[in-house]
């Protein structure tokens, strides 16, 4: 773990990327107060990650935000055609509430389209699938069943919430076992798997 650490924030300072380890359990967006574990910003050259944690918890979400920067760098598709997609779904979302006492929406309503959620979630699994290889490659010491977990819950939050409340859960379901006990954990499920889910899955949005 820490030989890949070292290399991976030498590759970032080289690339004049800003490594920032904040030291507190989440990261708040100054503009609509929403938490978050880390973030890679390609306008602001940052990446950034909450430590005030358990190394095991926050190491595999810095891994998963320098995946985002490999995309950036190598220009991927998966990654351009997310740009503008990601932006107008920020816009028009309600970060600060749950898809509770919200109604679904549906065109152009949502300001947003379904090929924007798709192109969010095909960047999304594509840092997923780079962040397992990386986990492999370099032995790192990880719970990789719960974290497969955790992805897969993670595209939930764009085919549901996103996608049918045009909003984004105002608590994290990663700490509710239940739900996440349904997800598989050997795979990042198909990008239709994420549409296709019973009732009993969807009540966690609600």
């Amino acid at each position: 773990m820490e030989s890949f650490l070292v290399c991976s924030i030498g590759r970032l300072l080289r690339k004049n990327i800003s490594v920032v380890f904040s030291g507190k359990k989440f990261l708040v967006d100054p503009e609509n107060g929403a938490k978050y574990g880390g973030e890679f910003d390609e306008f602001d050259k940052t990446l950034k990650v909450a430590t005030g944690i358990p190394v095991h918890k926050w190491f595999p979400v810095y891994i998963h935000e320098y995946c985002h920067f490999l995309q950036f760098s190598a220009k991927t598709k998966a990654w351009l055609n997310s740009s503008e997609s990601l932006q107008r779904i920020f816009e028009n979302i309600s970060v600060k509430t749950q898809g509770r006492g919200h109604t679904e929406t549906k065109g152009s309503k949502r300001g947003f389209t379904k090929k924007d959620v798709l192109n969010v979630m095909r960047m999304e699994m594509e840092a997923e699938r780079l962040v397992l290889k990386i986990i492999d490659e370099h032995k790192i010491e990880t719970d990789r069943d719960k974290y497969v977990k955790g992805a897969n819950a993670y595209m939930l939050y764009y085919s549901i919430s996103v996608y049918k409340f045009s909003a984004w859960p105002a608590k994290s379901l990663y700490r509710n076992e239940k739900f996440l006990n349904m997800m598989p954990s050997k795979k990042i499920m198909p990008i239709t798997w994420f549409f296709e889910q019973p009732d009993q899955v969807k009540k966690f949005f609600l």
